[in-house]
């Protein structure tokens, strides 16, 4: 993009770079997303989470498990996508300090599917801020699998 305005790049079109990118403070409502969840602690540090999730705007309560939120949450996407979805790059900071501190996560998406004969694979990227760790890296990977085009499975 520097290249391309003349190896020169204001901090505003960087910005708005980044954003569109990662997809940073996009729409919360993508082609999937979390609109609430819990997290329980089971037996052997699996992590069970429950959530409304919202496909194409159509809820749906889903229930899935992991060694930790984010591979729990994409137990539930993958009840209701054909594929799979992988986690490649992992990362989140904090912003601020003290007891009010949020976090910024960044997720980087693998889908692979099946799509006309062919093997799709997409890659993308979810950055989010929020107050609450967690809540900020299950929101990233929704940022995430909604940017790759994840194909639904059909319904019963």
């Amino acid at each position: 993009v520097a290249r391309d305005l003349g190896d020169e790049i204001s901090y505003d079109s960087l910005t708005e770079l980044f954003k569109k990118t990662y997809g940073y403070e996009s729409p919360t409502e993508g082609s999937v997303s979390l609109r609430d969840f819990e997290l329980e602690h089971l037996a052997g540090g699996r992590i069970k989470l429950s959530g409304e999730f919202a496909f194409e705007g159509k809820p749906r309560r889903i229930t899935g498990s992991g060694n930790g939120p984010l591979s729990a949450v994409l137990a539930c996407l993958h009840e209701s996508i054909a594929g799979v979805l992988t986690i490649r790059e992992y990362s989140e900071h904090a912003l601020g300090a003290g007891t009010e501190v949020g976090a910024v996560s960044y997720v980087e998406l693998v889908y692979e599917a099946e799509a006309n004969e062919e093997k799709k694979r997409v890659s993308a990227w979810g950055v989010v801020a929020d107050t609450d760790i967690a809540a900020s890296g299950l929101r990233a990977v929704m940022s995430a699998a909604s940017r790759v085009g994840v194909v639904w499975k059909k319904s019963d």
